[in-house]
């Protein structure tokens, strides 16, 4: 049977004068080195998500929006059969209801007490980004080009956020948001013609979503492992079982960082020599994701299945130990350790099979 092991809190390794685990500072300077990858793996696997759901959508509205622009056309021509535009009527109505619902929650609806404003005033504010969205809607097909949208809906989009860390007074962040917001509008000024690039694109991100995601899996213990032989032998065990799995597991990632390396320098037929092809994206960054991935996969599991094994149980994740260590593992006070793992009249609990 197949299941998750005990997940763990990615925390940073604190100050070396702290650190208990093993090789000293060797350990300690790995330890950081391997919080730090997994920061920009997660910032990278954010950004991807956020880009990748902005171009979709904007990508589907500009169809949508192009559609209804000829059922409007055919409208207003009386020799064609006119058709009562459903569809557009019913999305018409579900943005609304959720302008209405935004006003109704936000301080453009409640006064800063929490009282809701007088119905005229929320209306107003209703009607008002109801009109913004459909300007915005409508604006890919009135720009003459896909780069002046792009340029507007990220200033729609990090203007505003920038704005809120300097209100915050957090100018540091704040002046972080408007260079990345600079960043942002060069990169709307490189992006090819139209939208219909966006699928591909899309399609790209999510190959690196994907195996990013996969590493940082491995990186909280959040993987899928096979539990049987976990049943079959007691806990005191568990750091053994645990690491034989773990060094299985990291010998197939290896395997598959080998076929991806091959793949991708090959001097026959590896993607790092394709050609390129003008406005689209190089093939060897595609393929990259795939040994990097597992590449970080093989370290990150290699390296917690020798721990486990040449240490034993002196520096292991909380799951080889009992909930006591685990539920100390999450920040719970002690009191609430003691509930998390001992019943009422203080006997310890067995976990359930």
């Amino acid at each position: 049977m197949a299941g998750a092991d005990q997940p763990s809190k990615v925390l940073p390794p604190g100050p070396r004068t702290t650190w208990q685990g093993p090789l000293g500072t060797l350990g300690w300077a790995l330890a950081w080195a391997d919080f730090a990858t997994y920061k920009v793996e997660f910032a990278v696997v954010v950004t991807a998500m956020v880009v990748m759901t902005v171009i979709e959508f904007v990508y589907i509205l500009s169809i949508y929006v192009t559609e209804q622009r000829i059922r409007f056309t055919q409208l207003l021509d009386p020799e064609l059969e006119h058709k009562l535009p459903i569809g557009l009527i019913i999305l018409g109505l579900f943005v609304l209801a959720m302008m209405v619902a935004i006003v109704n929650n936000t301080r453009l609806g409640l006064t800063p007490e929490g009282d809701k404003r007088p119905l005229a005033v929320r209306a107003l504010a209703a009607a008002g980004l109801m009109l913004g969205v459909t300007a915005i809607s409508a604006s890919t097909i009135w720009f003459d080009s896909s780069t002046s949208f792009y340029i507007l809906l990220t200033l729609l989009i990090m203007g505003p956020i920038a704005a809120w860390f300097f209100a915050r007074r957090e100018p540091i962040v704040g002046g972080g948001m408007v260079g990345a917001t600079g960043l942002a509008l060069w990169a709307a000024t490189q992006v090819p013609t139209g939208y219909s690039w966006a699928d591909n694109f899309a399609l790209f991100l999510l190959l690196w979503i994907g195996f990013l995601g996969a590493s940082m899996a491995a990186k909280q213990n959040r993987h899928l492992r096979v539990d049987a032989a976990r049943k079959l032998w007691p806990k005191a065990h568990f750091h053994r079982i645990n690491g034989v799995s773990d060094l299985v597991a990291a010998s197939f990632c290896g395997l598959l960082t080998y076929i991806g390396t091959i793949y991708l320098f090959n001097e026959d037929y590896g993607r790092w020599w394709a050609a390129d092809v003008p406005g689209q994206i190089p093939d060897w960054i595609k393929v990259a994701a795939i040994p990097l991935a597992f590449l970080l996969m093989t370290l990150r599991m290699g390296s917690r299945g020798l721990v486990r094994l040449i240490w034993g149980p002196l520096f292991q994740p909380p799951d080889d130990h009992d909930p006591l260590s685990a539920a100390a593992s999450e920040g719970l006070p002690l009191g609430e350790v003691n509930a998390h793992s001992l019943g009422a009249d203080g006997a310890g609990k067995e976990e359930a099979p």
